[in-house]
């Protein structure tokens, strides 16, 4: 298996975007009142209204992240990439699944994934044999 994507749930989807799209509007709203009161300020937050909906536009929000060639990847911009391969063992717990390193941890929330994503990552720590962990709720 070559690349992963691990798709989000539909109704875990628009939440983010509508947050954001309120955010865009209240700083371009900001931006133009501010220069219709003729302060330069108002350039700056138009330009910050338009960066905030660019930076959100350009991230694909069906994806949570993606797994290529055994490195996972979270889909924001300055995500860090982490070699799953090279993990100890993983533990599941309560619809997580976390990787153990030696030096840290790198967890997965499968309750917001699609079940075909679980099931490809499933698969994915099955023929990469890392050893599994499956922790029962008391």
């Amino acid at each position: 298996m070559n690349k992963i994507d691990l798709k989000i749930k539909k109704e875990f989807r628009s939440a983010n975007q509508k947050y954001f799209k309120y955010i865009d509007i209240a700083w371009v709203v900001l931006g133009t009142f501010m220069l219709f009161d003729d302060d330069k300020m108002g350039w700056f937050y138009l330009g910050l209204g338009l960066i905030h909906y660019l930076f959100h536009s350009s991230i694909n929000n069906e994806i949570h992240a993606s797994i290529h060639n055994g490195v996972f990847k979270k889909n924001t911009w300055f995500a860090s990439k982490t070699d799953l391969k090279k993990a100890k063992y993983v533990k599941k717990f309560a619809g997580d699944v976390t990787f153990v390193f030696s030096n840290k941890e790198t967890r997965i929330e499968t309750q917001t994934l699609e079940e075909e994503s679980i099931e490809l990552l499933d698969q994915f720590i099955n023929e990469n044999e890392i050893p599994c962990e499956v922790i029962p709720i008391r």
